[in-house]
């Protein structure tokens, strides 16, 4: 399943059960494993491969041949009361 204005690059292998959202863009010979989840507007670089059940967040961009096997998200800051 993928959304309008997605580009996939030429030699990606997608896995089953994998969710790419609108105006991702995935360079060549990428690798995307099973149940991940492609947020929109994210940009993968050529022969990056995202592990298994892997979510990679909203605007995100994985450079060329990263390897990546857990979530990848904008920090998040806390605070706490004392």
């Amino acid at each position: 399943m993928y959304g309008c204005d997605t580009e996939i690059g030429a030699h990606t292998v997608i896995d089953n059960l994998v969710q790419v959202a609108h105006n991702v863009r995935v360079g060549q010979g990428c690798q995307i494993t099973a149940c991940c989840l492609l947020a929109g507007s994210t940009i993968i670089k050529d022969g990056a491969r995202i592990g298994p059940n892997a979510t990679v967040s909203n605007g995100l961009r994985i450079g060329r041949h990263a390897r990546r096997w857990e979530q990848l998200s904008r920090p998040t800051f806390r605070t706490a009361d004392t």
